[in-house]
């Protein structure tokens, strides 16, 4: 089950049908409604095949960050019945500043590696503001396209309760390690992460 994966908010369905491992495999159901979701507002942007995929909906990686239209899913655990659903909210496409990050990383760290004459200093420098770089384009980028689009930002975060039950108690399926057994609602199940794709 995939823990973590973006979307595309459209303005009306795609033609195609689509399905996406969203955690209903643990009850009993049959084999054409497993894991299948039914949200025609997005179009998951499943890996390795994103690129595609968007070509799809007409939009490009830009279009999702202009007109805030990327979404970033988590899948989630409730605590109370253990039902897996999603949580939404709204993101910002990839990483931007990624390339940037990476020069700004080189530069420093080839500057630091060179004025100590150490090699193991460049590489650290390199990483260490490197990636704060990237984070903080990143978080900014969020926050922009979330406060060009409060009402989007504001109608996707509050769709946080538990549909089965109701409640607003849940964690990604990535931290969870046991929880309430849907089915009998009685006994508990253990998760064991096992990779990442």
């Amino acid at each position: 089950m995939t823990s973590r994966y973006g979307a595309v908010l459209v303005d009306r369905p795609l033609d195609r049908s689509q399905t996406e491992v969203a955690g209903t495999c643990l009850l009993s159901a049959p084999a054409g409604n497993v894991a299948e979701s039914a949200d025609p507002r997005f179009v998951v942007l499943a890996h390795p095949l994103e690129f595609e995929i968007l070509a799809g909906t007409g939009y490009t990686w830009s279009d999702l960050y202009r007109q805030g239209r990327y979404v970033l899913v988590t899948n989630v655990v409730c605590r109370r019945c253990g039902a897996v659903f999603q949580k939404r909210k709204l993101g910002a496409p990839g990483e931007p500043g990624c390339t940037v990050a990476i020069l700004i990383g080189l530069l420093s760290g080839a500057a630091a590696g060179l004025r100590a004459h150490r090699l193991l200093v460049g590489v650290l420098v390199f990483c260490s503001i490197g990636g704060a770089t990237a984070a903080l384009a990143a978080w900014i980028a969020r926050w922009r396209v979330r406060r060009r689009f409060p009402a989007r930002a504001a109608a996707l975060a509050a769709e946080s309760s538990c549909p089965a039950c109701g409640a607003d108690d849940a964690a990604p399926i990535s931290r969870v390690r046991s929880v309430r057994c849907p089915a009998c609602r009685q006994q508990s199940l253990r998760f064991i992460h096992a990779g990442i794709s």
